[in-house]
C-alpha cells in the first residue's frame, strides 16, 4: 500500500466521520430543553392554547 492511497483513505475517513458528526448534531435531538421533550412539529393554535384567548 502506498503513501498517496492511504492519505486519500485517511481523508476519506475523515471527511465520513465529519459527516456523520455534523449529521448527528443537526438532527434536531441534539440541544435538548430541559423541561421539554423533542418535538416532531411545531406547536399548532391548539396547542399553544390560542383559541382560550
Amino acid at each position: 500500500m502506498n503513501i498517496t492511497f492511504a492519505l486519500i483513505l485517511a481523508l476519506a475517513t475523515l471527511g465520513y466521520l465529519a459527516y456523520l458528526a455534523a449529521l448527528i448534531h443537526n438532527d434536531g435531538f441534539g440541544h435538548r430543553a430541559p423541561r421539554n421533550p423533542p418535538r416532531s412539529h411545531h406547536a399548532d393554535a391548539f396547542e399553544r392554547h390560542a383559541f382560550l384567548s
